[in-house]
């Protein structure tokens, strides 16, 4: 709907439907990277149902000469959504975070996120911008969230550009914050009331990007950049957590996020 010469509206709703990856039914015994311990076992199920999405969308979206601005908002009912069970395997003292885990249906989940972005242009050259998404899931069933959510993610930052519409050239200086999550992945198991903890809540991070590209031609585009600017020390959600035991044989590892990291990139179409 278009409200006006600048601003538009949006509503829709879709179905959609997934069959299970071919890890999710076959998958016998295998080490896999899904989970944050660094010693998780997986096995499929062939009996998997597919999982069948309704979702809803809703969004706003502006437009003016010096400044834009998005915002958009799902809600999703799935059935049979493929998630995990299980629980850890006790080996006294040596690997107590090994786990063996089995991918299941749940009867319903929901997942429920927003996403909003908008710049603004102070000069021909600078504008500033920031962005921010969101995504909350959970297992109606168990009535609790759903394992590999990321958390809260916003990017702040400025950006020098050509002053025509065109931006044949652009330069992004930015920060990227992230959120604690501590809305940690509970599946079924032994534990208390049938269920169990899969993640460990993670701390909150910042990290600075530099990047830019030149559109050189219509069929040549140059892109280069530096993602964690300045060399933090710091772990995305879903990364591993251990990649060896507490005390064996050595003190237990934790992956990071890499380094200071430039990369370069060319696109050139014929």
């Amino acid at each position: 709907l278009q409200l006006d010469a600048n601003w538009t509206a949006m509503a829709s709703f879709g179905h959609a439907q997934r069959a299970p990856t071919l890890i999710e039914r076959y998958a016998d015994g295998l080490f896999l990277g899904i989970a944050q311990s660094g010693y998780t076992r997986v096995v499929g199920d062939p009996n998997l149902d597919k999982e069948r999405d309704w979702q809803i969308d809703f969004g706003l979206r502006s437009n003016y000469d010096n400044w834009r601005m998005r915002a958009n908002f799902f809600y999703a009912w799935i059935e049979d959504y493929v998630t995990l069970e299980g629980s850890n395997v006790i080996v006294p003292t040596v690997f107590d975070s090994a786990r063996l885990l089995q991918f299941v249906n749940t009867n319903q989940a929901t997942l429920t996120g927003f996403e909003l972005a908008g710049e603004v242009d102070c000069t021909p050259y600078w504008s500033p911008f920031a962005s921010l998404k969101y995504v909350e899931g959970v297992d109606q069933v168990i009535n609790e969230p759903l394992p590999q959510i990321p958390p809260l993610d916003g990017t702040v930052g400025i950006r020098l550009h050509e002053p025509s519409r065109q931006r044949l050239w652009s330069i992004d200086l930015g920060l990227r914050m992230v959120s604690a999550q501590d809305r940690i992945g509970i599946i079924r198991g032994p534990g208390p009331n049938g269920v169990v903890p899969l993640e460990e809540r993670t701390p909150g991070f910042s990290a600075a990007y530099l990047r830019g590209y030149y559109n050189y031609s219509r069929n040549l585009n140059l892109v280069a950049g530096i993602d964690n600017l300045f060399d933090r020390n710091y772990q995305e959600h879903l990364d591993l957590r251990l990649l060896g035991p507490a005390n064996f044989p050595g003190p237990a590892t934790r992956v990071l996020a890499p380094g200071f990291t430039p990369y370069f990139g060319i696109d050139w179409t014929f």
